[in-house]
């Protein structure tokens, strides 16, 4: 598993990622982090390009600019994957214990 940052308007944020294929972007639940990920990837991995991003303001990314909104995640999540050139992507996440999953762009 490799990690990085790629840096988007709001700052700089940190992603772990594995494998290749498809992206599935792995969102974390509130006040956690992409770490709540590193388990799954090993097995999504085999399959596909696991990407599990710190919101701004939790894990390693930089701090948010202002308090954020729900809203305001979901658009650092468009200009992460414009950062990293991610057209097409699977998603799936946590929201305090429900799991999410639906398909973007």
């Amino acid at each position: 598993m490799k990690r990085a940052f790629t840096d988007i308007p709001e700052g700089q944020m940190h992603y772990r990622v594995e494998g290749t294929g498809e992206p599935v972007l792995l969102l974390h639940m509130a006040v956690a982090s992409s770490d709540e990920f590193t388990r799954v990837m090993h097995i999504l991995s085999r399959k596909y390009r696991a990407i599990a991003l710190d919101f701004m303001g939790f894990g390693d990314s930089d701090p948010t600019p202002c308090e954020y909104q729900i809203i305001d995640h979901a658009k650092t999540v468009i200009s992460f994957m414009d950062s990293l050139g991610i057209k097409h992507a699977h998603i799936a996440g946590q929201f305090f214990g429900l799991k999410l999953r639906w398909n973007w762009r």
